[in-house]
Parts: C-alpha cells; sequence; structure tokens
C-alpha cells in the first residue's frame, strides 16, 4: 500500500505551454508545474509539444533504442506526432506526419512481425503505417470504417499470434473487427452489433481466448470469444444501475480471474467488480471519484505488487489516485492536479527508473501533461 507520507508518492506536472488554466478556467501565466505542496522535491520539468487537438496519446519504444516514445494523433492538422525519448524523462522537439483526416485514435503494435513497432490510427477511415525502425513511418494501406468510429483496440483474437484490430462506433454500438494476416494487411472488417458504448477487452473465462465485456445502464454482459475471431451470443453477468463512462479489465486480487473496473460519472464514482472464473462477477466495492471520471488506468504505482487506479477527473482537471490492498479493495489517497480535461489516460516508464508515469493530452490547450512517479 502507499504511505500516508507524502513523499512515499510524488508527482510532477510538465506542461506543453507556459500560460495554463487555474481552476477558475481562466489563463494565468507562472510556475504551475507542480502542486505548491510537493514543488521543490520534483525535477525540473521539461515541455514537450505536440499537434493541434491530441485525442490520444501512446508510448513505445519506436526506434528500439531502450528509450519510451510518445506518439499522439491530432485531430485538428491530422498529423501525428512523434517525440523520441531521450531515456530521462526529456523528449526531442516533435516530429509530425501526416496521417488520415480527423484522426482521434492510435495505437501502436507490431502488424508485420519484423520486430518494428507500426501504428493503426482510427479517422475517416482506418490507417495502417509500417514502422521503420527509426521513428519514421511509411504507408502501408487503408480501410473502410463503420460511421461515427472512434474507438481502437488491438488484440490477438484467433490465437495465431498476429494482432487483430478492434474499431468501435459508439452512437451505432457498432464494433468491426479486422483480423490481421501478420504482413501489415487485414481481412474486410465483420460487424457485430454489441447493444452499448463501451467495452473491455480480456479472458473472462480463463480459457486463453479474449472475450468482450460489455457494460450497459442495466447489466455487466460477457461475449465469450470463440477463437477464431467471432463471439458467443451475449450472457448476464451482473445487475448494473449506472451507466459506464470508462472501463478496465486486470487482476486486482490473488485469484489469477480477471476483474472488471468501471466508472460512474454520474454517481462520481469507481466500482469494483470481481471475477468468478467462469464469466460472472461479484461487486466488490464502490469509492468516490470527481466529475466526469472518463479517465481510467489500473497500474501497480508504488512497486508493492498490487494493482493501483488512476481515475482522470475530465471536469475538475485532476486525477484520483487509490492505493490497491491486493484483495480487490482500495484506499482513497489523493487527487493530483493535471491542468488537462483528463479524459485519456495512459501509463508508462518515461524515464527509465522503473516506476510507472502517468501522461494525458489535453485536446482544448493542445499540450500533454506528464506526471512524474516520485515514489521511492
Amino acid at each position: 500500500m502507499l504511505s500516508n507520507d507524502s513523499t512515499r508518492f510524488r508527482i510532477a506536472c510538465i506542461f506543453t505551454s507556459a500560460s495554463l488554466r487555474e481552476n477558475s478556467g481562466t489563463i494565468a501565466s507562472g510556475d504551475y508545474s507542480t502542486p505548491v505542496s510537493q514543488r521543490g522535491k520534483l525535477k525540473t520539468p521539461v515541455q514537450p509539444t505536440v499537434g493541434d487537438a491530441p485525442l490520444s496519446i501512446t508510448a513505445s519504444d519506436l526506434n528500439n533504442d531502450g528509450k519510451t516514445d510518445l506518439l499522439t494523433a491530432n485531430l485538428v492538422d491530422n498529423t501525428l506526432s512523434v517525440l523520441m525519448g531521450n531515456g530521462d524523462g526529456s523528449f526531442a522537439d516533435k516530429q509530425d506526419y501526416p496521417t488520415t483526416s480527423f484522426p482521434d485514435s492510435a495505437l501502436v503494435g507490431e502488424l508485420n512481425n519484423d520486430g518494428k513497432p507500426d501504428v493503426a490510427v482510427l479517422g475517416a477511415h482506418l490507417a495502417i503505417s509500417l514502422g521503420n525502425g527509426d521513428g519514421t513511418f511509411t504507408d502501408k494501406t487503408s480501410y473502410p470504417i463503420s460511421p461515427y468510429t472512434n474507438v481502437l483496440k488491438m488484440a490477438d483474437l484467433n490465437n495465431d499470434s498476429k494482432t487483430d484490430l478492434l474499431a468501435f462506433a459508439p452512437n451505432t454500438k457498432t464494433l468491426s473487427i479486422y483480423l490481421g494476416y501478420g504482413n501489415g494487411y487485414f481481412m474486410p472488417k465483420a460487424d457485430l452489433l454489441i447493444g452499448t458504448s463501451l467495452f473491455g477487452l480480456g479472458d473472462i473465462n480463463h480459457d486463453g481466448k479474449t472475450d468482450l465485456v460489455i457494460p450497459s445502464g442495466t447489466a455487466l454482459q460477457v461475449m465469450l470469444g470463440k477463437g477464431d475471431g467471432q463471439f458467443e451470443l451475449i450472457q448476464t453477468a451482473l445487475t448494473l444501475r449506472f451507466n459506464s463512462a470508462a472501463i478496465e479489465l486486470a487482476q486486482l486480487n490473488a485469484d489469477a480471474y480477471t476483474d472488471v473496473v468501471l466508472t460512474d460519472s454520474l454517481h462520481k464514482t469507481v466500482n469494483i467488480f470481481l471475477g468468478q472464473g467462469d464469466g460472472n462477477f461479484v461487486s466488490k466495492a464502490s469509492y468516490p471519484t470527481g466529475n466526469d471520471s472518463s479517465g481510467l488506468q489500473v497500474a501497480d504505482m508504488d512497486a508493492d505488487g498490487k494493482a493501483d487506479l488512476l481515475v482522470g477527473n475530465r471536469y475538475d482537471g485532476n486525477v484520483t489516485l487509490l492505493a490497491g490492498n491486493g484483495d480487490g479493495t482500495f484506499v482513497n489517497k489523493a487527487s493530483y492536479a493535471i491542468f488537462a480535461y483528463p479524459s485519456t489516460l495512459m501509463v508508462s516508464d518515461l524515464n527509465r527508473d522503473g516506476k510507472p508515469d502517468l501522461v494525458s493530452p489535453d485536446s482544448f490547450f493542445n499540450n500533454i501533461s506528464i506526471l512524474y512517479n516520485g515514489a521511492p
């Protein structure tokens, strides 16, 4: 667990502009790099910049030098911004690359099995760019998508060791599945109606196949994977009484079964459901968060071997940290000002100190916030 000592978990906020928002929403100049109570304990911040209206961010070693790099998808200028990491938490100046129109989601993965990270971008269509191994990319091909598609995930759905893609349109509740050939190309999409605007991926029944977890306003439902890219009929795993804003699947206790974390923006809570290993779940606990808790990550933030929760409260401009006890329960530790609208959170070790750091893009102010982990 995290200690009550404020020095046990210290975070530095790094911004891409010199003028940042106060809580009132106005623009103010000055040093807002860290909360006042924590100044003097943290490193001098760096200030990377990205393109116009970054909606998603991902971390990967794009040039295989052992250092974490960052990539953002920028909605307004139709670009990808690549920031090569120096290995100490700082980054080289951004390099922008054109991509599909209106890119709102990008993921880095191995799409052609050559050992070089590739990128899939969701915008006006699904665009595939293959990595050259030096942080640059070569356009490969593109695929049509369903209307209003803006969620992208990667997984191996048919257990062939090749990356598949899932593109989701929340407005029409259409999930499009693109099975990968392993050479940078994909099969034509197969559409699946899932009846809700949110889904998670994980092995729910412990059979080695990827399943879908689908929260609606009334139930937590599961579609069990067949291991061939198709899914069984929906079964109701648990009754719900709220509409979820974000979902993460992870192991929260010691039973080796996949558990579910859901945020509820209306009631300002994060909710824990423990998996039983057979497709069913048990409601465990609920904890208070902030306004519009649409960002969510699960990570071991203090290296105690127990999963912790990070919840981005979009309209509060902060992140709530809940420390895990290792049994599916949590302690609400603190909230950290992020001076952004943290609807998207990403966790990665940016400075090679073995501690996960937190990154969030701010599409309103065209910047990213990096919160470095100061836990011992």
